[in-house]
């Protein structure tokens, strides 16, 4: 991969450039979204990455102070969505 320094101050980290480390990010990233083994599950990169921006508006609407009700509803239809 490439990847170019934009800030003269904030290097690109190392681990970016290293194989290893950049598919052991991909696993707990991935892993976080649904558990464990999520790859091996068959879970996409694309339901990763959404499931981990839902889970993020998610901690936003919490920190905006949004009823406790309403987070837990939309808690509630992600569950039977993924039952059914």
């Amino acid at each position: 991969m490439n990847y170019k320094q934009r800030f003269k101050d904030m290097p690109i980290d190392s681990s970016w450039f290293n194989e290893e480390d950049r598919e052991r990010f991909i696993k707990e990233l991935s892993d976080l979204a649904f558990g464990e083994n999520t790859i091996e599950r068959g879970y996409s990169m694309e339901e990763v990455v959404e499931q981990l921006k839902e889970f993020s508006d998610n901690a936003l609407k919490y920190e905006e102070g949004e009823e406790w009700t309403t987070i837990i509803y939309g808690l509630y239809l992600m569950m039977l969505t993924k039952v059914l």
